[in-house]
């Protein structure tokens, strides 16, 4: 990810300096527009600037959670969040690389626009899936969008019968009404796979691609097949159970929130477990970390979504739980201390030792601000707004 942060950035975004209530307060918008799919068209070829840009923001654009519509703001190192483009209503944004891809509510018109201001507007490449180890788009189709050079890669593109379930570095999980497949969309190299994988399974690559750990429904409930991508061979074990919410480590390693590790309160207790590369589980998390609204993962955990509770910073793993953030230690998995306790409703964002958050507290006042990590200083920078999503630049 391009990194235009410095330890000491935020108050939008220079961290720690003075920061006025006027200059958290939104500017004017950068384009007012109608609603139609050419002003859209043209507001983004005129107005979509980055430069300067530090964060992206988003705000939900209506009541309705199942609409997912946001409004789309930047923040800008004088502490300043505006919309970018007036009434522009996004469904999806993620912050990649090379650049950000954004779905708009019009259609299914989607753009990805580089650091440097280039864009391109993407068409017919179904849904977002994931960026793959080269900085590249991996979309619902298997088309692939090359983010350096803004051009798109359709010599995979499956049949309309077909779609890329889940996408993992870059290893995809591809589901069809002919049987399942498991491909190495860079070299192209895959293995057909069991009839049976839930329409809820997932998949993570690790060994720098060279291992899928997957689910083997039949098998029995709860087994995984860990998938050898060079030979084909696998084994089976029921040693971890995989949810979307996992961290693929440099050295080929993998993290995962397993499930389940006991019930409590009408939820679920989960663990944190550590997955060498050569398949073997080494630590544990020494404490059951408490998520509600977990009992039924399938609607938890949804796929091809970002990680929603699991995250890594400088020195710690972190799980955002029901009303904390728990920090656990990077080496032995456990528990070194909690932040933002009393804190509900909240989405976070890790950026090296900087966490951002949104949301409300146990008063139902809503803050938004970042903390220090390694000093626990905490900045607020915002009481009115609460913001669905922050993603670093």
């Amino acid at each position: 990810m391009k990194k235009l942060f410095t330890s000491v950035a935020f108050c939008a975004f220079v961290l720690f300096q003075s920061c006025t209530k006027e200059e958290l307060t939104p500017q004017e918008p950068i384009a007012t527009m109608p609603v139609n799919i050419a002003n859209v068209v043209a507001a983004m070829k005129e107005n979509f600037v980055l430069s300067g840009a530090k964060a992206i923001l988003t705000t939900p654009a209506d009541n309705d959670p199942s609409t997912n519509l946001t409004t789309l703001y930047m923040a800008d190192a004088q502490g300043r969040i505006a919309p970018i483009i007036d009434n522009f209503e996004v469904k999806d944004v993620r912050v990649t690389t090379n650049g950000i891809y954004v779905l708009t509510n019009y259609g299914t018109t989607a753009f990805f626009v580089k650091f440097d201001n280039s864009w391109l507007e993407l068409k017919e490449v179904g849904t977002y899936k994931g960026e793959n180890d080269n900085g590249d788009l991996v979309f619902s189709n298997l088309a692939i969008l090359n983010t350096k050079t803004l051009t798109v890669d359709r010599s995979q593109v499956l049949p309309a019968t077909s779609y890329v379930h889940v996408n993992s570095g870059n290893l995809s999980l591809i589901v069809n009404a002919n049987g399942n497949r498991l491909v190495n969309h860079v070299t192209r190299k895959g293995y057909d796979l069991p009839d049976c994988i839930s329409k809820n399974e997932n998949m993570a690559s690790y060994n720098n691609n060279k291992m899928a750990i997957i689910g083997d429904c039949s098998a029995g409930e709860g087994t995984k097949r860990y998938f050898d991508m060079e030979t084909g061979a696998y084994t089976t074990s029921n040693q971890l159970q995989l949810n979307h919410e996992n961290l693929r480590l440099a050295n080929g390693d993998l993290v995962a929130l397993q499930l389940p590790y006991a019930y409590k309160y009408g939820g679920i207790e989960y663990t944190l477990t550590y997955l060498t590369a050569a398949g073997q589980v080494t630590a544990k998390s020494d404490i059951g970390l408490y998520l509600d609204d977990a009992s039924v993962p399938s609607s938890r955990f949804k796929i091809g979504e970002p990680n929603k509770v699991l995250y890594s910073s400088d020195k710690y793993y972190l799980v955002k739980e029901t009303d904390r953030v728990t920090l656990l230690d990077k080496t032995t998995l456990n528990k070194k201390g909690e932040v933002l306790v009393g804190f509900f409703e909240k989405m976070i964002t890790v950026d090296g030792s900087l966490l951002y958050y949104s949301g409300s507290d146990d008063y139902g006042h809503t803050v938004s601000g970042v903390i220090n990590l390694d000093t626990k200083q905490d900045v607020v920078l915002d009481t009115t707004n609460q913001f669905s999503n922050i993603q670093p630049l």
